[in-house]
C-alpha cells in the first residue's frame, strides 16, 4: 500500500478487454487516453473546480457538459444511428463512463439517455420518438424516473400508484419516491398500475407525465449530505393523454425489464469509486502519522471490493455485447 498510489490504482485493459474492444471495432486503451485528454482540455474551469471541491453541480452546468459531450458525439452513443447515436457497444461505452467519472465530470442525467431513450427507441411509436428524442439529445428537456413508491421500492411488482382510464386517456393518482433529480425534470416517465391482477407483474403500464401538469407536485426528501437530489413526487387526478403511453397497455413490465438492462452497468459508477478510493488513499498516505494497521487493512478491502466490482462490470459489459 505504500507504492505511487496513482500508478497503484491506474487499471491497465486486461487482454480480454482489449479483445472484445477489438472485435467491437475501437482500440481499448487509445480510446481511454482520448477520453482523458477531452476531459483535461474540454472540462470548463467552474466545472473543474467543483469537481476539486466535490461540490454537487447545478443544473447549468450539468446542461453544459452533457452539450459538450454531445458536441463529441459521446451523450448518447449507444443509441441506434437512426436516432442520433452511433451503436456503441456495451464495452465502449463502459469505459467512456468510467473515464468521465474518473475525471470528476457531471454525473450525466442518465434518466433521459439512459434509461428512456433506448426505450422509446424500442417501444415508441414514431410519434413519440420525434416528440422526446431530440430533447433529450440536445438536454433540452429533463427528465425523471417514476418507479419506486414507499410500498414499492425494489419490488416493482407491488406498484400501486392507480391510472384509471378517461375518455381522452388515464387520470392518476398515487405517489412516487426516491425520485432523483424531480425538482428539475420537466418530464417524468412513471410505472403505473392499469388493472388489479392476480399476478403483480402483471396489470402495469408505462406513461410519460408532463411534471407542470396540474395535480403533480415535488417535495424534497432531506439527506446526511445537505443536497437536495432525490424527492417525493405525488399524483392527484393528474390527466395523461394516451399518446403518452408507451407500448401496450399492460406491457409496463416488460418495457421496465428491457430498462433496468441498461440501467445496471451505469449504476456501478466504477469510475467515481476509483477516484475516491484514490483520494482517499493519498490523504491517508500524505498524513503518515495517522495511518494504522487498521486503518491500512480496511483501505485494502476497500480496495478489494472496488477491483472486484470493476471486473464484475467489464465482465458483464463484454457477455452483453456477445450476447
Amino acid at each position: 500500500m505504500g507504492e505511487d498510489l496513482s500508478r497503484h490504482l491506474e487499471v491497465e485493459d486486461s487482454a480480454r478487454v482489449c479483445r472484445a474492444a477489438a472485435a467491437a471495432g475501437f482500440d481499448a486503451p487509445a480510446f481511454r487516453r482520448d477520453v482523458r485528454a477531452f476531459c483535461a482540455t474540454h472540462l470548463p474551469p467552474d466545472l473543474r473546480e467543483s469537481a476539486q471541491r466535490h461540490q454537487y453541480y447545478s443544473k447549468d452546468q450539468r446542461v453544459r457538459w452533457q452539450r459538450l459531450l454531445q458536441q463529441r458525439g459521446w451523450f448518447a452513443p449507444h443509441w441506434p444511428r437512426v436516432f442520433g447515436g452511433q451503436d456503441w457497444s456495451a464495452l465502449r461505452r463502459l469505459i467512456l463512463m468510467e473515464e468521465l467519472e474518473r475525471a470528476g465530470t457531471p454525473w450525466l442525467a442518465h434518466f433521459g439517455i439512459t434509461y428512456l431513450g433506448p426505450v422509446l427507441c424500442r417501444y415508441g411509436t414514431p410519434e413519440q420518438q420525434a416528440r422526446y428524442l431530440p430533447g433529450i439529445l440536445e438536454s433540452q428537456t429533463w427528465w425523471a424516473q417514476g418507479f419506486s413508491e414507499p410500498g414499492a421500492g425494489s419490488d416493482l411488482g407491488a406498484v400501486s400508484m392507480r391510472a384509471e382510464r378517461t375518455e381522452q386517456g388515464y387520470r392518476l393518482n398515487g405517489q412516487k419516491t426516491w425520485t432523483t433529480m424531480a425538482q428539475w425534470a420537466d418530464m417524468i416517465f412513471c410505472l403505473v398500475r392499469t388493472e388489479q391482477t392476480p399476478r403483480k407483474s402483471e396489470g402495469l403500464s408505462f406513461v410519460l407525465v408532463d411534471m407542470n401538469a396540474p395535480g403533480v407536485s415535488v417535495r424534497q426528501i432531506e439527506t446526511y449530505d445537505a443536497c437536495h437530489h432525490v424527492n417525493e413526487v405525488f399524483f392527484a387526478d393528474v390527466d395523461v393523454p394516451i399518446a403518452n403511453r408507451v407500448g401496450d397497455e399492460g406491457q409496463g413490465w416488460e418495457i421496465t425489464k428491457y430498462l433496468v438492462q441498461n440501467e445496471r452497468l451505469i449504476a456501478t459508477e466504477i469510475g467515481l469509486a476509483g477516484r475516491h478510493l484514490s483520494d482517499l488513499q493519498a490523504r491517508v498516505h500524505a498524513q503518515p502519522w495517522v495511518s494504522t494497521r487498521q486503518l491500512q487493512l480496511r483501505l485494502a478491502e476497500h480496495e478489494v471490493q472496488y477491483r472486484t466490482l470493476r471486473a464484475m462490470a467489464y465482465a458483464a459489459a463484454i457477455a452483453a455485447d456477445e450476447g
